[in-house]
């Protein structure tokens, strides 16, 4: 909740070695005032949005074929290795747990617990 707060009160810091236009699109992605606020005018992410310029436009994005990666005629810049359909090694270990100790229980509303055994009980992944 730290970041969102900074986030809210206009005083979050970027990293010392994030490039400029990283900077100013982060900048203006999170200004105060939806008035000013890139992206957050009628036409979003493609349309002209923030004075009159659309999101697409701004250096950040520059080079980038938009209409070929919305058609997925680019190619992918990193292919991860991996051994199968189950293979997590790509993941942090911290993001996913196998103990049984870590179970999805423990974030059940208690109010939910007989309805949530009546709808899921049998239920097995594969």
């Amino acid at each position: 909740m730290d970041i969102y707060h900074a986030i809210m009160r206009g005083r979050y810091q970027t990293p010392p070695d994030c490039p400029r236009q990283a900077r100013d699109l982060i900048s203006q992605l999170l200004a105060q005032s939806h008035a000013t606020r890139l992206g957050s005018g009628r036409g979003g992410h493609r349309e002209a949005s923030h004075r009159g310029q659309p999101v697409r436009s701004h250096n950040f994005f520059g080079g980038i074929d938009f209409e070929a990666l919305e058609e997925r005629a680019l190619p992918v810049p990193w292919v991860p290795e991996i051994t199968g359909n189950t293979d997590t090694s790509q993941f942090d270990s911290d993001s996913y747990s196998t103990d049984d100790d870590k179970t999805w229980d423990g974030h059940i509303d208690p109010k939910q617990e007989e309805v949530w055994r009546r709808e899921f009980d049998g239920l097995e992944c594969s």
